[in-house]
């Protein structure tokens, strides 16, 4: 009897052990399966941020905006420096303009001789407006007048071109003369020609200059076609054939 009621006491005893320790192992899986949820989730979390339409917009405002402003900015800087180069040399071609129209009503011989110097003039300030063009990048920023440049160069440009008309009309008159056909002319088409180069320069610099240019300048660059003295090379580079 002693024997069989102690065999069903360590029985129930087995049961009980077992059950508890089926119990605690399984409450603490289940501790360690929400603790490593959690670790989990908080990882994720520093690796993959929960993305909301909000979000969406300022990261990507983040991502491209301080681009195109640094692009901009630059578009900007070299557009002034480039304004400011042509300024400056409309500004020469204005004023040596002004000395040949002052002489147009001398005799062609007199029109010739002082007319020499001026275009010699024309032609040092556009070399240097070429220079400072490929160069614009390195150049100083301007200050004063410059600090709102115009969005195109283009207006400056075809003014400068326009000057450069109104010089070889005053000079027309002395051009049938073979030596000052010879002498203004080579120096005019010298100045056409750096013109050229620095529309080039310019559209190398700004791309869509030429195309913004050939809209903008219908009228004077019709007025030009048959001119010569250089200008058809102007014309060539807005409107390749």
């Amino acid at each position: 009897m002693l024997p069989s009621t102690l065999l069903v006491v360590f029985g129930c005893l087995f049961v009980f052990l077992e059950t508890a320790s089926v119990q605690s192992r399984h409450f603490h899986s289940r501790d360690t399966q929400s603790s490593s949820d959690a670790i989990y989730r908080k990882l994720q979390a520093r690796i993959v941020p929960v993305v909301s339409p909000s979000t969406t917009r300022v990261r990507a405002a983040r991502a491209v905006q301080p681009v195109t402003k640094r692009h901009g900015k630059r578009e900007a800087n070299i557009s002034l420096r480039i304004s400011a180069a042509l300024t400056e040399f409309l500004q020469i071609v204005d004023s040596e303009a002004a000395k040949i129209q002052a002489s147009s009503s001398s005799s062609p011989e007199t029109v010739a001789s002082q007319a020499q110097e001026p275009l010699q003039n024309i032609l040092k300030a556009a070399q240097q407006a070429l220079a400072n063009v490929k160069n614009c990048e390195y150049a100083p920023s301007p200050s004063g007048a410059y600090q709102t440049p115009p969005s195109s160069p283009c207006p400056l440009l075809l003014a400068i071109i326009r000057s450069l008309k109104k010089i070889l009309s005053s000079l027309q008159a002395v051009m049938s003369a073979s030596q000052a056909h010879t002498n203004l002319g080579e120096i005019m088409t010298q100045i056409t020609g750096i013109v050229a180069q620095i529309i080039s320069e310019v559209d190398s610099k700004l791309a869509g200059a030429i195309k913004d240019l050939a809209e903008m300048g219908r009228d004077v660059l019709d007025s030009i076609r048959f001119d010569g003295f250089g200008f058809g090379g102007i014309l060539n580079v807005v409107r390749p054939l």
